[in-house]
C-alpha cells in the first residue's frame, strides 16, 4: 500500500480450498495483512489492527465489475469476457 505521507508494508495470504488461516500468526508483523480463503474457515479475526479479512465471494463481485478492470491484469479479466 502506497501512501503520501510514508510507504506501508503489504502481505498477502491466500488459500485455495478448505484450508483454515489463523490471524494470530500474522498479527505482528510490520505492515496490513490481507487474509483470503476460498472455503476455508479465518479463526482469531477478532482484536487484530493490521489484518483484513477477504472474503472470496467479495473478491469475484470485484473482478466481475467492469469498473474495476484497468486494476487487474488481462489474465484475470479474460474470463470474465467469456460470459
Amino acid at each position: 500500500i502506497l501512501k503520501k505521507e510514508k510507504l506501508t508494508k503489504a502481505y498477502l495470504q491466500v488459500k485455495l480450498g478448505e484450508v483454515t488461516l489463523d490471524s494470530k500468526k500474522y498479527r505482528n508483523l510490520d505492515g496490513i495483512v490481507y487474509l483470503v480463503t476460498t472455503q476455508g474457515e479465518i479463526l482469531n479475526s477478532d482484536n487484530t489492527d493490521n489484518v483484513c479479512i477477504i472474503k472470496s465471494k467479495e473478491l469475484y463481485e470485484f473482478a466481475k465489475n467492469r469498473n474495476n478492470w484497468y486494476v487487474l491484469p488481462q489474465s484475470i479479466t479474460s474470463w470474465f469476457e467469456m460470459e
